[in-house]
């Protein structure tokens, strides 16, 4: 479930009004009885006074700061690299991998610029070149808890977590009070770990028949390129109850494809498919994810195909993007009569904090494809707004709460709270 995102606050300080001056002379003139003076140059903040601003979050002023001590000595590694780390932050990595690069060149045993410089690359979706980069520092220090935690990052992203969990557990033996190194090390647990899932929904409405719906699946790790789960879905709506289950599989075809299929069952309901099959492929490129699904759903009364193109960016390493849309065409028994329908979301994800995760939707049409129900056949016309919050404990356990409020044709409204928890085995 998404959630809805939260705007910090600004904060801003007062500083004394300027002291008046006496009036200038004029151009290319100078006063009687005075000596020539030359405005003395700003002082130069100290590197440790830099790195403290960068390390506090203070990026702008200590990217100004860093370039100004590396314009003062091209020679001063540690303030280049630095300096390289803040524009890659900043969003210019193209800058930074120059930069960086031409460290190394002149300093070849820098490991701190090839760990900075695999994380440039890193951001800018050339996980190859990264992975190139981290292993050649790892050959000149292979103890270095930065340089482990780098090489785990990556290769999470060549589609390899349990070796990425192996590096990432070591750095995190050399440096167990790294925050980040601990965080990134349990989100790769979570990764190859087993799964159980629970999610209750509460819907209210005065219109509309409200429904309580659970969710509920187990999703197992056999090896990084294959899971499978097992789903069961309950649903109660205006007094009647539906229920249907399946199970599915994912497989990691390289690391830049993966395949998912699924399929679940409902015999003798007439509200919900007697049968649900449906598959997906997803091609990874940089930060870009595009998914395309195609899913048909066999009811008592009707026949249902859907086809479903997606793309994900993530925009940076804290925000994300989506887009989704749906075409669904239904033929309906016994008479062959067609009819169909159109829906669309965006939605954004923002890791708001290490363990905090915010998120907002907008869907026009069917929001939601999870239990597809008589009701939504044929044109369903509907806006959505979503919104929600996500906390990951260090129990390997997630708790999500998301609220949806929904307006349908003919001034019809309808509010879901979803609760969800997960838990990582």
């Amino acid at each position: 479930m998404v959630a809805a995102v939260c705007v910090a606050l600004l904060l801003t300080s007062a500083a004394p009004g300027p002291t008046p001056e006496p009036a200038a002379a004029p151009a290319g003139v100078q006063p009687a009885g005075q000596p020539t003076v030359q405005s003395p140059a700003p002082p130069r903040v100290s590197y440790e006074d830099a790195e403290r601003m960068a390390r506090a979050g203070d990026t702008l002023r200590a990217l100004e700061a860093f370039r100004a001590l590396a314009a003062a000595n091209p020679d001063d590694f540690d303030s280049i690299v630095w300096l390289g780390r803040l524009l890659t932050r900043v969003g210019r990595r193209a800058e930074a991998i120059d930069l960086l690069q031409d460290v190394i060149t002149r300093s070849p045993r820098q490991v701190d610029a090839r760990v900075a410089l695999g994380a440039a690359l890193l951001t800018s979706g050339r996980v190859e070149d990264a992975y190139a980069v981290v292993q050649d520092a790892e050959a000149l220090e292979p103890d270095s808890a930065d340089v482990l935690a780098l090489k785990g990052r990556i290769l999470r992203h060549l589609g390899r977590p349990s070796e990425a969990y192996v590096a990432l557990d070591a750095a995190h033996a050399l440096s167990p009070r790294d925050e980040d190194i601990s965080v990134v090390r349990e989100r790769t647990r979570r990764m190859i770990a087993h799964r159980a899932h629970v999610s209750l929904a509460q819907e209210a409405s005065g219109e509309i028949p409200e429904a309580t719906i659970v969710d509920a699946d187990v999703d197992l790790h056999l090896d990084d390129t294959v899971r499978v789960f097992g789903r069961v879905q309950w649903q109660d709506r205006a007094g009647f109850d539906d229920a249907r289950g399946g199970g599915g599989v994912e497989w990691r075809l390289s690391r830049r494809v993966v395949g998912r299929g699924a399929l679940l069952i409902s015999p003798g309901s007439p509200r919900l498919a007697r049968a649900d099959v449906g598959g997906e492929v997803e091609f990874a490129a940089g930060r870009t994810q595009t998914t395309f699904g195609l899913r048909y759903l066999d009811f008592a009364g009707a026949r249902v195909w859907i086809i479903a193109p997606a793309i994900s960016v993530d925009v940076n390493d804290n925000v994300a993007l989506a887009v989704r849309y749906y075409r669904s065409e239904s033929e309906f028994r016994p008479f062959g009569r067609r009819a169909g329908n159109d829906s669309g979301a965006i939605l954004t994800r923002w890791q708001a904090a290490r363990r905090l995760s915010l998120g907002a939707a907008y869907a026009r049409g069917n929001e939601s494809f999870d239990i597809v129900s008589v009701d939504r056949l044929g044109r369903f016309r509907a806006d959505t707004v979503a919104g929600g919050v996500r906390i990951d404990l260090r129990s390997l356990t997630s708790v999500a709460v998301g609220v949806e409020h929904q307006w349908r044709s003919g001034d019809r409204q309808l509010t879901r709270v979803t609760l969800d928890l997960v838990q990582h085995f």
